[in-house]
Parts: structure tokens; C-alpha cells; sequence
């Protein structure tokens, strides 16, 4: 049917893109700090470059930096894949106009698998379900990390072994080397690997609200100008439907003749 994408895809889109790029900066950064501790033969370098600052660090090590950035960071995008589903839920019944269903124990997915063809979305590619699968990881790594306990570390442990030959699928299909890792292990290339599976996969669940040109069509919002002459009507109805839905030009055309 064309391109389409919700304003929640976008705005995810928007903040990982945000975060990724600091992650980068603070991995750059730690190693630089790394090299330049070898260079001046000093075993605390961070307490030497914070003196420049005005800011007094003892004993702060990068291998423990690296860990605690990856870890928050995996948080973070895990925060901002809630927000896109929240947002996901309230465009559903907008564009489907049904509620949203959901049980309390259910995950992410198992949501999806009640209110769409997630099935359909599985079909388009074998690494589908290995990315879910590995979504589903970075989840049970988000839950130890903000209620850190026994059972939830030894439940995102087992689940790592048991969906060890989706690890590997996913690893070889983004050509990564550096994960993803297990859970004592998270560093910054998982952070990378969690963000890049979430961009490519989430386009997938919003292509499955496009309601199609008729449905389109009566979402525009033609009462707001009532004093345009009918140019200057299409081109603001053209206009919404690329700020709201993503829509190129052409499809736009097709909507609006529909």
C-alpha cells in the first residue's frame, strides 16, 4: 500500500538515535581515558583528569564505567520501546478502531500476538522470531538491572542458554562480534545491537495499522480549513497525512481521490 509509519515509531526513532550517539561518545571517551592512563604510566588517570574539572573521583575503573553505561543504556532504550508501545496502543484503536487487549502477565509480544497479525510478520523473514527472541532478552537483562533479585537474574540467565541459537542467528545476520553478551557481560556493543533490532523490526508492527486509503481519507481533518480554497485544501491535507502517517507524496494523491 505504500509507505506508512505513526508519529510513535518516529519519535522512538528519534531518541535512540539520540542515545546511541552518546553511548558512542562515552565509549570513545572511556577508552581514550584508557589510553591516555598507558601513556602517563598512571593508574588512576580519571582522578588526574577530573583535577582539571574540579571534580574529585577516586579509584573509578573503565572496565566498571563501561559496564554501568551499558547497562543504564539498555534501560533506557527498554524505557523508550514502553513509551513507543503505549503510543502503539492508543493509534491502534484510532486507526482499527477496537481496544487494545491485554492480560497482566503478558510480555510485549504476547500483547502483539492478541491484537495483530503478528504471525504474518513472522513470515516475512526466518529472523523475525530471533529477533523478538532477543528483544525479549534485553527485557529480562532490564528487569534485573531496575529489581535486581536471584530469581530475575537466574531467570535472564536460563533464558540466554535456552535461546542461544537465536543469540547466534542475530549475531550473524548484523555481522556483530561483540554480542550480544550474557547478562554478566553487557557492554556498549549490545546497547547497539538492542537499538538496531528495535529499528528494524518496529517499522513491521506499524505497518500493520495501515488501515488503507478509504480509512485515511475520513481521518482528515477538513473541518480545520474551512476558508482554504480547495489548493490550498489538498496541500494541507497532503501535509497531514506526511506529518501524521508517514505518507509519500504519491500515496498521498490516492488517498486523497479515493
Amino acid at each position: 500500500m505504500g509507505k506508512f509509519s505513526t508519529h510513535c515509531y518516529r519519535g522512538f526513532k528519534k531518541f535512540i538515535g539520540e542515545l546511541t550517539a552518546t553511548s558512542a561518545g562515552i565509549y570513545v571517551a572511556i577508552k581514550y581515558m584508557d589510553d591516555v592512563g598507558l601513556d602517563m604510566d598512571n593508574d588512576d588517570p580519571w582522578a588526574e583528569a577530573a583535577k582539571r574539572y574540579n571534580v574529585k573521583v577516586g579509584g573509578l575503573k573503565s572496565t566498571r564505567v563501561l559496564s554501568s553505561a551499558a547497562r543504564l543504556n539498555i534501560v533506557n532504550i527498554y524505557s523508550g520501546f514502553d513509551l513507543y508501545l503505549s503510543s502503539y496502543r492508543r493509534v491502534f484503536f484510532e486507526l482499527q478502531g477496537k481496544e487494545w487487549s491485554s492480560e497482566r502477565k503478558d510480555t510485549p509480544f504476547d500483547e502483539f500476538q492478541r491484537n495483530i497479525s503478528l504471525n504474518d510478520i513472522k513470515k516475512l523473514s526466518e529472523i523475525v522470531q530471533h529477533q523478538i527472541n532477543l528483544i525479549d532478552y534485553y527485557r529480562l537483562a532490564r528487569n534485573v538491572i531496575v529489581h535486581p533479585s536471584k530469581e530475575n537474574e537466574k531467570t535472564v540467565c536460563i533464558y540466554f542458554q535456552e535461546h542461544k541459537n537465536s543469540m547466534f542467528e542475530v549475531k550473524s545476520y548484523y555481522g556483530m562480534t561483540g554480542a550480544p553478551n550474557s547478562y554478566e557481560e553487557l557492554d556498549f556493543h549490545d546497547v547497539k545491537l538492542f537499538a538496531r533490532t528495535l529499528l528494524d523490526l518496529l517499522p513491521e508492527f506499524d505497518a500493520t495499522l495501515d488501515p488503507g486509503d478509504k480509512k485515511l481519507k475520513s481521518l482528515i481533518p477538513f473541518e480545520n480549513w474551512p476558508n482554504y480554497n480547495e489548493s490550498r485544501k489538498q496541500n494541507a491535507a497532503l501535509g497531514f497525512l506526511k506529518n501524521e502517517y508517514g505518507i509519500d507524496h504519491s500515496r498521498a494523491l490516492k488517498v486523497l481521490a479515493h
